[in-house]
């Protein structure tokens, strides 16, 4: 990812320390927004921790978690199909998936 682009989706994103924080983190603060119930301020963070993270189930399914209890969920399906595409005997995944 560019330096601009970077910038760029730490302002669209609305993770104010996005610019600080590496994509380990970012998963970490949105888990934790996540059990806050705190959903709309780190979700940028977990799409960034997904995006940065590819073969993260723990991100993919942190970020497909919070787009369900947002009401998103067309893009909580498609995180849970690619938590399944990389596991896929993942119980809740599948679980979410054939619901």
């Amino acid at each position: 990812m560019s330096l601009r682009a970077f910038f760029a989706l730490t302002l669209v994103c609305g993770c104010p320390h996005l610019a600080w924080a590496g994509p380990t983190e970012d998963l970490a603060s949105g888990r934790q927004a996540l059990e806050a119930g705190d959903l709309d301020r780190d979700v940028g963070c977990l799409a960034t921790a997904a995006e940065s993270l590819p073969d993260s189930i723990e991100a993919r399914l942190a970020l497909a978690d919070c787009y369900l209890q947002l009401g998103r969920l067309e893009e909580a399906l498609s995180s849970y199909r690619a938590v399944l595409q990389r596991s896929p005997n993942h119980v809740r995944a599948k679980r979410v998936v054939s619901a």
